[in-house]
């Protein structure tokens, strides 16, 4: 997939948990279910592998592009050691 998509930020819900990620804007809107591709927690995945049960719950505005969101998705590895104290 080319990098020239747009991606938004959302907060997706599942039961009490939520997970935070960027995912691509024609799928951020709220309530819509939605197919993680990492399942970080052991739940149940679908025959495609992908995390089911997750829906949209919060969609922040500010669409980026796809390349944007990638480059400063590791950010918080260089300021960590600079916040810690």
């Amino acid at each position: 997939m080319a990098q020239d998509y747009t991606v938004t930020e959302c907060l997706m819900a599942r039961g009490s948990e939520r997970y935070h990620a960027w995912i691509p804007t024609e799928r951020a809107v709220v309530g819509e279910p939605v197919r993680l591709i990492d399942d970080f927690l052991g739940a149940p995945l679908d025959a495609a592998g992908f995390s089911i049960g997750w829906t949209v719950h919060t969609v922040w505005p500010g669409p980026r592009l796809a390349a944007y969101a990638k480059e400063r998705s590791r950010d918080y590895t260089r300021t960590r050691k600079a916040s810690d104290v």
